[in-house]
């Protein structure tokens, strides 16, 4: 017996992506800057230093070696997946899409771009860090395994 199973190709077509925003208050290509302003501006604004384990690397740019649920060390991944929210945070900038590139970025927040509470977080930075900003790109939202 043969069984044929036909596919909604519109199930297989879905865009994988999705437009989010960052709030940047600071770039450098220096780790040990974007550290110290990551751990002032986690103080000052009383927003949790969330660096996830990562630690810098020449190579490519952030690294890690905590195993993840699954059992594996994975690479890099950047904000944005699915971790919208508040939070202190570095970032390196050639994993999105449209930033300069070799930066390590500090990030407090992030969001879908039309998003009142990432906007209230610019808000909040503008107070402490005059020269922040939103920038938004398309992020990754499907499987990471």
């Amino acid at each position: 017996m043969i069984i044929t199973i036909i596919f909604s190709s519109s199930i297989f077509s879905q865009d994988l992506y999705i437009e989010k925003g960052f709030v940047i208050i600071h770039s450098s290509k220096y780790y040990s800057s974007a550290l110290k302003i990551a751990q002032e501006s986690s103080e000052k604004m009383k927003i949790d230093l969330d660096l996830r384990d990562y630690k810098p690397d020449s190579k490519l740019g952030l690294i890690t070696d905590v195993e993840c649920g699954c059992g594996i060390v994975h690479d890099y991944i950047a904000r944005g997946h699915t971790d919208d929210g508040q939070y202190v945070s570095i970032e390196y900038s050639n994993m999105y899409e449209g930033f300069s590139t070799g930066y390590y970025i500090v990030i407090i927040a992030s969001g879908r771009k039309d998003d009142k509470k990432l906007k209230e977080s610019l808000v909040l930075a503008k107070k402490y860090y005059p020269d922040s900003y939103i920038k938004s790109t398309e992020v990754y939202i499907g499987c990471m395994h």
